[in-house]
């Protein structure tokens, strides 16, 4: 997806959906940004459906086949999305599984359809039907690495900096929600003021310790001594 979007390679149909909601949603809004070009009336050609109430998905779709209005595409954004493991908890309902198809099977070239998916269930004849007709991309947890490298550039963005000891602190003491990392970043930048540097005595000042452990990870820890 990063690469397509480097060159400006857009789709009709998107499904985006993982754990890592931060990283998901911040990818719609780039996706939509790329949409639109200075001076367009983006304002009359971008909405957004939630399918708490499943019934939105008709409207959504007939959204979608309208044409845009001085612009050059028009982005729908479908929310809340649940195909679970059961249908009694599902959003995106079965009922409408052949009005769905019918637009995947031929999409409005002039429009960009975003599935936001809160819960997919990949055994699922919906999943298997999002997944198969639109370009899925699946947004898994960043593992220490990639997190320590997300925090250190976004506080490059904020005006602040920390050594890599100070951001392995950060992501220890964070974990995986790359959310809440984004949200701390902020907050310890702005006390690090005016200097801009984030130490350990900061964090530990400023950020609860929400990490979890398994035993396993315990007992490695243990283990490396």
């Amino acid at each position: 997806l990063r690469a397509q979007l480097r060159q400006r390679k857009i789709v009709p149909v998107y499904t985006l959906f993982g754990v890592e909601t931060y990283l998901r949603d911040a990818a719609a809004r780039y996706i939509a940004d790329l949409c639109f070009n200075e001076g367009e009336l983006r304002e009359f050609n971008e909405d957004e459906y939630s399918l708490n109430t499943p019934e939105n998905l008709l409207p959504a779709l007939a959204a979608a086949e309208q044409l845009p209005m001085m612009a050059a595409k028009r982005v729908i954004r479908v929310t809340e999305v649940h195909v679970a493991a059961s249908s009694n908890r599902d959003t995106l309902k079965e009922e409408f599984e052949e009005a769905l198809a019918a637009y995947l099977a031929n999409p409005c070239q002039s429009t960009v359809l975003i599935f936001l998916v809160d819960e997919l269930n990949k055994t699922r004849k919906l999943a298997k039907l999002l997944c198969g007709k639109t370009a899925a991309v699946e947004f898994s947890p960043l593992d220490d690495g990639a997190l320590q490298k997300w925090a250190t550039d976004r506080f490059r963005e904020l005006g602040a900096e920390a050594d890599a000891a100070t951001i392995r602190h950060l992501v220890d003491t964070v974990g995986k929600d790359v959310r809440r990392l984004n949200n701390e970043a902020a907050k310890l930048s702005a006390a690090a003021l005016p200097n801009g540097r984030v130490t350990p005595d900061l964090i530990d000042s400023l950020v609860p310790n929400s990490r979890e452990f398994s035993n396993f990870s315990v007992t490695d820890e243990l283990v490396a001594g």
